[in-house]
């Protein structure tokens, strides 16, 4: 049974990266049609001619993305070049630092590669890509469709190690196990460019049928009675439903306008069973099948009674529910940096500022986040930024594991700036009030990353 386990494990995973590279093959016909703008109807701003920042108008103008200007610093004149957005690469290494660390967290490295193509409005494919975990997207209008579209999606979740949640600040030891999940989707859907016109400013709803597949390993260090589920495929539909409105940055961070979205997900399991210790404390019927639902909004824009635009003020909210959810199916809420707009994929990623990475699977959760951003120089921002949190994690109540509505607070501040070699650096600091960290609330972490185009 293990090689059996062990040989579907290896075959799913190398059709993973077949799925994946058939994507990516798929935008041969469009990247040969990218720097051709006969074939787009999209409006790019950016391309006017160069204004000085602080000559060419009476009141100043954060640049955008992608807008090309001219201005000086100590006397001497820079020059920004225009930057056609249809076509992105980039990549992001850094780590999260935590003070009163969970157990064995006190490091975590992040990183991922970005990648964004537009040729045309009828063809977008963006993905990022972290090896252990990846969201690939395709969408394909063809001729004589409109605005329709059918659209295909690549997911995976396959941590090299074993997993071991955290309960109020300590590893659950017992049921430590390897476990990974791999989902395909095909749909169709519908997908607009909107206002204010720019290349990631998208509406777009898609329906899909999503195969997947989930596989479990038993860790060495598991309690010797551990149970794990079986491995499964499991069948499902989502509904996704992404409107991005935003007017973004040089660095990429919401500046003006409005993004909302959200997802409707049905899975069904058909190869389940009770596991546990002892096979007996998770049972099989209560998440077979289940269902969530996961929604966001985004606004910015200035500060009241300050004329400025070097003053911006930030709001999220990020709520979700669901049925029957376990830590395989629930939405994983963690620590790091609020995408806050950041690129219209990762939007909708809920966020607890302060937590540790991927650290609750709550059944439902309201997060609201609010920023402050003073922009001293048209390449450096800094922010205060709070938040406040409700959710369901497992937690310890009186020697059992159950969920238990907490209520979060957490405070931090930001620098986004540029730095060497025409990267991004940021740096940011939270202090959470209600984490558990060594039988005491609050837990501090210290994020930092470097994001590149190459």
């Amino acid at each position: 049974m293990t090689d059996y386990c062990q040989n579907m494990q290896h075959h799913f995973l190398r059709f993973a990266l077949f799925s994946s590279l058939m994507l990516v093959a798929q935008l041969g016909l469009a990247e040969q049609d990218r720097n051709s703008a006969t074939h787009s109807a999209i409006s790019f701003p950016n391309e006017q001619a160069l204004p000085y920042l602080d000559r060419d108008a009476k009141v100043y103008r954060t640049p955008r993305a992608g807008e090309g200007f001219r201005t000086e610093i100590f006397g001497e004149e820079i020059v920004v070049e225009s930057r056609d957005r249809r076509s992105v690469d980039a990549w992001m290494l850094g780590l999260q630092y935590n003070m009163h660390e969970p157990d064995d967290r006190t490091i975590f490295p992040i990183g991922s590669l970005y990648f964004w193509r537009q040729p045309k409005e009828s063809q977008l494919f963006y993905a990022n890509v972290a090896g252990v975990y990846n969201d690939i997207f395709y969408g394909e209008q063809l001729p004589d469709w409109g605005n329709y579209q059918y659209a295909l999606a690549f997911r995976n979740f396959t941590p090299p190690a074993p997993l071991s949640e955290i309960v109020d600040g300590k590893r659950v030891r017992d049921e430590e196990m390897y476990w990974g999940r791999l989902q395909w989707s095909a749909g169709i859907g519908y997908r607009e460019q909107i206002s204010p016109g720019y290349n990631d400013n998208i509406f777009m709803v898609n329906l899909y049928f999503e195969p997947g597949f989930l596989y479990f390993k038993r860790s060495r260090k598991a309690a010797d009675n551990l149970v794990t589920p079986s491995d499964t495929v499991e069948l499902g539909t989502r509904l996704e439903i992404k409107y991005d409105a935003l007017e973004r940055n040089v660095l990429w961070l919401a500046h003006q306008g409005f993004a909302t979205g959200a997802n409707f997900v049905y899975g069904h399991r058909l190869n389940w069973r009770d596991w546990g210790l002892d096979g007996i404390q998770h049972r099989a019927g209560n998440t077979r099948d289940h269902v969530r639902f996961d929604a966001y909004a985004l606004a910015a824009g200035g500060v009241p009674f300050i004329d400025s635009d070097r003053h911006r003020l930030l709001g999220t909210v990020h709520v979700g529910t669901g049925n029957n959810l376990d830590r395989f199916s629930a939405q994983r809420i963690g620590g790091g940096v609020n995408p806050m707009g950041w690129d219209f994929s990762s939007t909708g990623i809920p966020v607890l500022p302060g937590a540790s990475v991927w650290e609750f699977y709550p059944e439902h959760y309201l997060i609201a986040n609010t920023e402050y951003r003073w922009e001293p120089i048209f390449f450096s921002y800094l922010s205060l930024h709070g938040t406040l949190a409700w959710l369901d994690p497992v937690r310890n109540v009186d020697g059992e594991f159950k969920r238990k509505d907490t209520f979060y607070s957490a405070v931090g501040g930001r620098v986004a700036t540029g730095f060497l070699g025409d990267s991004m650096l940021v740096v940011d600091m939270t202090h959470n009030l209600n984490v558990i960290r060594d039988n005491k609330r609050g837990g501090t972490d210290i994020t930092f990353f470097v994001v590149k185009e190459f």
